[in-house]
């Protein structure tokens, strides 16, 4: 996937290492999990271009999601409160934090599907600035507000996913089963991993049947 560095690159990267963040994260139904390891992690108007299916979601209110179809959000947790809607299981990216230097990324200080931000000026809130504003404090870790998004354009390529995170063993291996042969030919960098502490409790456990991961 090619990619441009925004003219503030260096100033980014000084942000993320005063914060020590390595990571960020993007939460999506366990089922995208096989598509997005074998094509990367793809904005909405890539996915359409390439035939490719996905769960559409809510972005608030309607034509919203026109707005944000050219790219991807991240997250400093997942959105729990969101999880919480899926009839199936999830899956949690980690996503390499040098993402954030692709020219266009914006940062948004909290959740844009429950604020009517407009697009043409959240989009522009780009700099290295914006992205310190996040944080909870000059060196934290954290964000001032969980829900803050980084929003990246295009998508993500798949060496910039270095762990998928599972709820289980049971929903791992679901997924590991339901990918078959690209499971052997993943770059090495990925790992699976389970974590139950970043899944809410209520989750269904994923299964694959005759008709595929569920």
């Amino acid at each position: 996937m090619v990619t441009r560095l925004t003219a503030d690159a260096d100033k980014i990267r000084t942000v993320l290492i005063r914060h020590g963040r390595r990571t960020f994260v993007h939460w999506t139904p366990a089922s995208a999990v096989p598509s997005i390891l074998e094509h990367g992690l793809l904005c909405r108007r890539e996915l359409e271009a390439r035939g490719l299916p996905y769960e559409p979601h809510g972005y608030g209110r309607a034509g919203k999601e026109d707005d944000f179809a050219g790219h991807v959000c991240l997250g400093f947790l997942p959105h729990w409160g969101m999880m919480r809607h899926e009839t199936g299981p999830s899956a949690v990216l980690d996503i390499r934090a040098s993402v954030v230097t692709t020219e266009g990324t914006f940062y948004c200080p909290d959740n844009t599907a429950r604020n009517d931000y407009d697009f043409a000026e959240v989009s522009s809130w780009t700099s290295a600035q914006h992205l310190d504003d996040l944080f909870e404090g000059p060196t934290d870790y954290k964000s001032a507000n969980y829900q803050a998004e980084i929003w990246v354009p295009d998508g993500i390529a798949v060496d910039d996913i270095p762990t998928v995170w599972f709820r289980s063993e049971e929903d791992r291996d679901a997924v590991v089963t339901a990918m078959g042969p690209l499971a052997d030919s993943l770059p090495q960098t990925v790992e699976f991993g389970v974590r139950r502490s970043t899944f809410p409790e209520s989750l269904p456990v994923a299964t694959v049947d005759e008709d595929g991961l569920r």
